[in-house]
């Protein structure tokens, strides 16, 4: 089985076949316009076929190209307008894949019928037109997925489609690989979510000690039935095992089982493991494949996507490591369900740092707290997912515009170095963002009424804010300087300016001076 088709709906006119194409070759998928399909099969128009068949006619020769459409491909199928309206195949399309209704304002789909409308054999003039859109307004509604076109070009749609169904072919590095989020998909998993894998060589699931009661079991079975037979390798759970002697050990471990070059890690657990684990498959035998499942809401939003492998060291946080692009990153937000609470907010904390960064309908969305967000956790995640994409695509190697992930993270490494991470992650970087913002607004650059929606959206999250009386300026200054975003010998910022918009590569001076005002302004 291929991956589950994606079924562009919708009235004509508003763009399912360009917008189709394009989000076809995003996803690196076949693209198929069912009109077309039938012309090529019938060896007649469309209009000839309602002519000569009728609509009826029309309609049961449909649902045949639908079958053996479906049957074929697993990628992008644009949908005549009517395609649906029969319920034999509407439950079909529902059965074997996502519907996603294309809408837009009357008068823009006249605008852009008006050179076609004899290709339209329902159409003719602006009034039969609105004549169809309120005969099926009812049925274009009932759908769940909707997007409305009007003020959206080919490019804008196709990305706005792909946040709604959490669907991304991410590109930059040596190579592009998938980030599917779907609920269910370690339970019914799509055969090319395992593109790529060797299943005849060795192959090994790392994943941690909290982990392996929970999905273990769950990923082994998948893999036997993709016809690996998986050994699986046991890390402590927590930051800690982040280093160079667990690196090593999985080293030998990874010899032990035989790996090849052909063989594939697979990371199963949160940032923790993923970042080790893709560090060992980025530095064994110089690279072999690696398929990261994260299991943490963090992971999911952050951690997980971006190929950004590493360990840290004593001088601090993620200063050794590797590009290292996945087979495929597969987020299942079912996994959330044995999440502990610690380690949503831990989530949270980076969820809330991608709105603020590059999506500020995510961000209205955190301003209504969890509840908002838990309705829907795969919207969620697919929504921060999506903001971190788009600048891990302009910027894979993080030489400039995505550095803005950083917002919140000088300070919040900082802090968890010289606590030891006895600071939980999430509350680190919490302390970071409002921080970071509150320096950035006392030096001029951040606006005083972004700064405090940032806090407002904090309170509303319920994101705790670590106290830091135990430790002095001059050791958090000093761990700064440790930091890996650190250039010219300066302390680098990322810095909103608005929710959205982010600069990048601030100094901010006299940084102590800042520090140590912003700190006692927050109260902390």
């Amino acid at each position: 089985m291929t991956c589950e088709p994606i079924f562009l709906y919708g009235p004509p006119g508003v763009g399912k076949s360009a917008i189709g194409g394009r989000l076809a070759q995003k996803l690196n998928v076949e693209f198929v316009d069912l009109d077309e399909y039938i012309q090529q099969v019938e060896q007649r128009s469309i209009p000839a076929i309602f002519l000569e068949n009728g609509e009826p006619g029309f309609r049961a020769i449909e649902m045949r190209a639908l079958e053996d459409v479906i049957a074929q491909t697993g990628g992008v199928v644009a949908l005549g307008g009517g395609a649906l309206l029969d319920p034999r195949s509407r439950g079909l399309a529902e059965g074997q894949g996502r519907i996603v209704v294309l809408q837009a304002e009357p008068q823009t789909l006249h605008a852009r019928l008006e050179s076609v409308v004899r290709e339209r054999p329902l159409l003719g003039t602006p009034a039969s037109l609105q004549a169809l859109l309120v005969a099926r307004r009812e049925h274009y509604s009932s759908f769940p997925v909707q997007i409305d076109t009007t003020n959206l070009n080919i490019e804008q749609s196709a990305w706005e489609i792909q946040k709604h169904i959490g669907r991304f072919q991410v590109s930059g590095l040596a190579r592009s690989y998938p980030v599917m989020i779907q609920p269910g998909l370690l339970t019914d998993v799509h055969s090319k979510a395992w593109d790529g894998l060797v299943p005849a060589a060795p192959v090994v699931v790392v994943t941690d000690s909290n982990i392996t009661s929970l999905h273990l079991q769950k990923v082994i079975s998948i893999l036997q039935r993709q016809g690996a037979q998986p050994v699986s390798i046991v890390v402590p759970a927590g930051e800690t095992s982040k280093n160079a002697a667990e690196l090593s050990r999985l080293w030998d471990e990874f010899g032990l089982a035989g790996l090849e070059r052909t063989s594939t890690v697979v990371a199963l657990g949160g940032g923790v493991v993923g970042d080790l684990a893709g560090f060992a498959a980025a530095t064994y035998l110089r690279g072999i494949s690696w398929i990261n499942i994260p299991t943490s809401l963090l992971a999911m939003v952050d951690a997980g996507i971006g190929g950004k492998t590493g360990i840290d060291l004593p001088l601090g946080k993620n200063l050794a490591g590797a590009f290292h692009a996945p087979l495929a990153v597969l987020l299942d937000p079912a996994l959330l369900e044995t999440l502990p609470p610690k380690e949503e907010t831990n989530g949270l904390a980076e969820l809330l740092k991608n709105a603020v960064v590059g999506d500020p309908d995510l961000f209205e969305l955190c301003l209504q707290g969890r509840p908002a967000l838990a309705q829907d956790w795969s919207k969620a995640i697919s929504m921060a997912a999506a903001a971190k994409i788009a600048l891990v695509e302009l910027d894979p190697f993080e030489r400039s515009m995505r550095a803005a992930l950083n917002f919140g993270h000088t300070i919040g490494h900082a802090l968890e170095h010289i606590s030891r991470y006895a600071i939980p992650h999430g509350a680190a970087v919490t302390v970071g963002m409002a921080v970071e913002a509150k320096m950035g607004s006392l030096a001029g650059h951040t606006p005083a009424d972004t700064l405090a929606l940032i806090l407002r959206a904090i309170r509303s999250l319920d994101l705790p804010i670590a106290s830091v009386q135990g430790f002095s300026v001059q050791e958090i200054l000093a761990a700064m300087q440790s930091d890996k975003k650190r250039a010219g010998g300066q302390t680098r910022l990322s810095l909103p300016l608005e929710i959205g918009r982010v600069q990048t590569g601030i100094v901010i001076d006299p940084v102590e001076q800042l520090l140590r005002q912003a700190l006692k302004d927050l109260a902390l």
